[in-house]
């Protein structure tokens, strides 16, 4: 898609940015575990080698929001389950994925 915008001269802006750490609509609550971390760190840095790659036709990225501790997410779709998508904590305090980002 980056390939197909970019080919028409279309500048590219990221929105309502988040990865949940489930990979199933269906899959129960988990802890956000060292592991779960990793790969929530893992994933970020997959995304954000493709925006350095754009760099040049992407004119913004837009989180959808800025700390675990309130995000669209929890509960959904899942009633009662817990989610982790930001970059900070519930605490607000930087996650592994804030430093892969910034560097």
């Amino acid at each position: 898609a980056f390939d197909k915008y970019t080919s028409l001269g279309i500048k590219l802006q990221i929105t309502e940015l988040d990865v949940s750490v489930y990979t199933s609509d269906k899959q129960t609550q988990v802890a956000y575990t060292a592991d779960v971390e990793k790969k929530l760190t893992a994933a970020y840095a997959r995304y954000f080698e493709l925006f350095k790659r754009y760099k040049s036709s992407i004119t913004g990225i837009t989180f959808w929001g800025i700390a675990d501790n309130h995000t669209w997410l929890d509960n959904f779709p899942v009633k009662g389950r817990k989610n982790y998508p930001f970059l900070f904590d519930q605490n607000g305090v930087p996650k592994q994925c804030y430093f892969k980002v910034i560097e």
